[in-house]
């Protein structure tokens, strides 16, 4: 069961097309996983950076400092690599949560495209384009689109329903 406390954003700001402060904004959670996924990405290119630096031939003689001071810029490397992968391991767990909910969410459209379209736009770890999406399922740009906003708008509802006691 999805719920407001477990999902944890989205709720949206009443006055906006009739949407009362406890309803869930789908989208805003789907887009939260997605940017998720980025920062994961953007952990994962720092770390690699971190670890290639710490090889000696990461050492870069024409552009790094060598240690001419107390100061242990190896040591300082180290911390920070230990620092990113905690708090990668943080987010993977968080996001693992959070793909699982966003899968249950999607499974829950009875249309295959709807399905297809929302899954490949917030699910996949390539960036789809409204127009890869739909040459990849057959379909133009506009009727992607069309399929993708009445899609969203089934599942606030859907979703919305069944928070409701």
């Amino acid at each position: 069961m999805i719920s407001l406390q477990s999902l944890g954003v989205g709720r949206g700001k009443g006055g906006k097309r009739g949407r009362s402060k406890n309803k869930l904004n789908v989208k805003e959670f789907l887009y939260s996983v997605r940017n998720e996924q980025k920062e994961i990405d953007e952990l994962n290119a720092r770390i690699y950076e971190l670890e290639m630096s710490l090889l000696p031939s990461g050492i870069r003689y024409d552009k790094d400092k060598v240690q001419t001071s107390p100061s242990d810029t190896v040591t300082d490397r180290e911390i920070a690599l230990a620092d990113y992968m905690t708090l990668l391991e943080g987010h993977k767990d968080e996001l693992a949560k959070r793909r699982t909910q966003a899968e249950k969410m999607i499974q829950k459209i009875d249309d295959p495209f709807a399905r297809t379209i929302l899954s490949m736009r917030f699910l996949s770890i390539k960036k789809y384009s409204m127009y890869d999406i739909g040459k990849v399922i057959g379909l133009s740009e506009p009727q992607t689109w069309r399929i993708y906003r009445n899609a969203l708008r089934k599942l606030n509802m859907i979703v919305n329903d069944s928070l409701q006691f």
